[in-house]
């Protein structure tokens, strides 16, 4: 399962925490992609995702924590990873959730997750590439925020690479 999207930091924070106290789950912040460590937290700690590129995993079942950042995912099952866009005072970059959830109650549990998301958010943009080429995006799912900071003229960018989204 996988849902791309463009939401604000502070929106997704409240979001996952959102999940966690209704679904009672177990969930880890990683803040340093290529040197840090997950560390289990009850809630989302102020601030952590307020520059976005940060991992937020939530678990049906206790997490693993004392593992290395690469060996994490390995080590613990039917997980639900947000992993949130840098935000940057001009640029947003997507965020991405995806789940590596075989057993079907944590499946069904990501999959009420990612419904809850979708339904609070808007749908459709225009992507334009670094050379000018444009093409609607009508899957692309964006929050409110979003919508907001793209209005303020925050540049919307895709996960990687130079390519925008241009938002309704």
């Amino acid at each position: 399962m996988l849902l791309q999207f463009l939401a604000e930091p502070a929106e997704i924070a409240e979001w996952v925490q959102s999940w966690k106290d209704q679904k009672g789950l177990a969930m880890a912040v990683l803040t340093d992609r290529f040197a840090g460590s997950y560390a289990q937290v009850a809630t989302v700690p102020a601030g952590v995702l307020a520059g976005g590129d940060a991992v937020v995993v939530l678990s049906t079942a206790p997490l693993r924590v004392d593992v290395p950042a690469d060996r994490f995912v390995e080590s613990n099952r039917d997980l639900f990873v947000v992993d949130v866009g840098r935000r940057t005072p001009d640029t947003l970059r997507e965020s991405a959730i995806r789940t590596t959830a075989s057993a079907p109650a944590a499946d069904k549990v990501w999959r009420w997750a990612i419904n809850r998301a979708r339904r609070s958010m808007r749908r459709g943009a225009t992507v334009v590439t670094a050379m000018g080429t444009e093409g609607r995006v009508p899957g692309l799912y964006y929050s409110e925020g979003a919508a907001a900071a793209a209005r303020r003229g925050v540049r919307m960018r895709v996960w990687a690479g130079g390519n925008e989204y241009r938002l309704p």
